[in-house]
């Protein structure tokens, strides 16, 4: 009888497990980092740097040809992003690392860092180095 009831308890907490995982959407068939890569068009920039502005990356990005090619999209609205450009900066340093971000998950699917030197143009340097790592993640 105590069997009964442990495996009775085991069937209704397993069931409940699916059902909860089923309900939120999780699946097997989640897509890779490189189909999101692949396959995202529209992307939300953010920055917690003051030396580099949106705004300015924004621009440095479209103005990347294989950008125009891939027919990126620049969003202001992050919940309508299919990735996230993300900027931040080391203290006391000029190295600043570039992540890209899957907002469904929150998976980072590429991440790179750019050394600024003085003079520079560090948002150009930014846009390329997105640029390159999207193309060698195969977009």
């Amino acid at each position: 009888m105590l069997n009964l009831k442990r495996s009775l308890a085991v069937c209704l907490f397993t069931f409940i497990c699916v059902s909860t995982v089923v309900a939120q959407g999780y699946s097997d068939s989640q897509p890779t980092p490189a189909d999101v890569i692949k396959n995202a068009k529209v992307i939300y920039i953010r920055s917690d740097s003051r030396y580099v502005k949106s705004e300015e990356l924004e621009s440095e990005i479209l103005k990347q040809p294989l950008a125009r090619d891939w027919g990126l999209i620049i969003t202001r609205d992050e919940f309508k992003a299919e990735m996230i450009v993300e900027v931040k900066r080391k203290r006391w340093s000029r190295k600043y690392i570039l992540s890209v971000l899957d907002p469904r998950t929150n998976t980072v699917l590429f991440a790179g860092k750019v050394h600024n030197v003085m003079f520079s143009n560090l948002n150009r340097k930014l846009a390329e180095k997105f640029v390159e790592r999207m193309r060698e993640a195969g977009r």
